[in-house]
């Protein structure tokens, strides 16, 4: 029963569903070249209190601009990243990038892992929470002033850098400002990016021929190769040979 005293129901939908009856999917596929984006704010309220969460899903070490903000005026007031499996958030008017301590843990395992940030009173705060939900960070840092973002944008990071990969893997379950986030309703300002979370297991116990480390990078693999053996797939090796044995002059073409 509501509070005035009608009839009603409401609906507490599970993990990657959403909408009035739990029927709509909430979870969003990304590729290199995907992009979302969410106008979160009114221009006119752009400066008001400004909260987040999600849950996000990949196996790459580094991926640029997993989650960025945008003020009015199209500049970026605040992107996440991970860099070594670990959330960073950089804010306009800082020069460091800021993380929380997972204490060991880290969000390319292939799980999803639900980040949390809000900023208030020129302050930010990011809280994680692993795959069985049980919070294991939360930290605050200042700013140098008040948020003002306009629209909230998913990938699209530039991968530019050799060592940094546009996000890869699934996000679900957005909530921004209080209003939950279904991708299917956003098609007008999304590129490349698809429903669900397909995914094929890129590494099996004979990926990398028994000689190397399968390394998953979510939709393809690569193979760290034991010495003297050669990628891409560690089946075939150098053939070892001596130079120079007893001050003989030796070649090898």
């Amino acid at each position: 029963m509501n509070k005035d005293g009608s009839h009603g129901h409401t609906c507490h939908c599970p993990a990657g569903k959403g909408g009035p009856v739990c029927a709509s999917d909430t979870t969003a596929s990304f590729n290199q070249t995907s992009q979302l984006a969410i106008v979160s704010a009114a221009p006119e309220s752009s400066g008001a209190p400004y909260e987040l969460s999600l849950s996000l899903r990949t196996t790459l070490p580094n991926c640029t601009s997993v989650v960025s903000g945008v003020d009015v005026l199209g500049r970026v007031v605040f992107a996440i990243d991970l860099r070594e499996g670990l959330p960073a958030i950089q804010v306009m008017g800082v020069d460091e990038r800021m993380q929380p301590n997972l204490k060991g843990e880290t969000l390319n395992d292939g799980e999803y892992w639900k980040i949390a940030v809000m900023s208030q009173n020129a302050t930010v705060k990011m809280l994680v929470w692993d795959a069985a939900m049980n919070k294991i960070a939360e930290a605050t840092w200042p700013l140098p002033g008040t948020w003002r973002v306009f629209t909230t944008k998913f990938g699209g990071g530039s991968g530019d850098d050799q060592h940094q990969s546009a996000f890869t893997g699934c996000i679900r379950d957005v909530i921004i400002n209080g209003k939950h986030v279904i991708p299917a309703e956003h098609a007008a300002t999304s590129l490349n990016v698809a429903l669900g979370c397909p995914r094929l297991t890129q590494c099996t116990n004979d990926t990398c021929s028994g000689n190397g480390k399968c390394v998953d990078l979510w939709d393809h693999y690569s193979c760290d190769c034991k010495r003297p053996f050669l990628p891409p797939q560690c089946a075939e090796s150098l053939v070892e040979s001596t130079f120079g044995r007893e001050n003989v002059r030796s070649y090898a073409r």
